[in-house]
């Protein structure tokens, strides 16, 4: 049984995979922004400046995908 596992970062998501790729190797294999979200977020669900904090971000560290967001 594979644990993929979630984990949220209240706006430092960018600094943890920095730390990640450089601690562990990992690899990024898919990153989106809010700003970059398909379906825009209901008016007033994201604070101001927010806009480039982390959505998803989905990370490889050895054989385990590991996903992560600022929300």
């Amino acid at each position: 049984m594979r644990v993929e596992p979630y984990l949220f970062f209240n706006g430092r998501c960018e600094e943890a995979v920095e730390f990640y790729k450089k601690a562990l190797g990992a690899e990024v294999l898919m990153l989106m922004r809010f700003k970059e979200s398909p379906e825009p977020p209901p008016p007033g669900t994201i604070p101001p400046g927010s806009e480039n904090k982390i959505m998803h971000v989905s990370l490889r560290v050895g054989e385990t995908t590991v996903m992560a967001s600022d929300g």
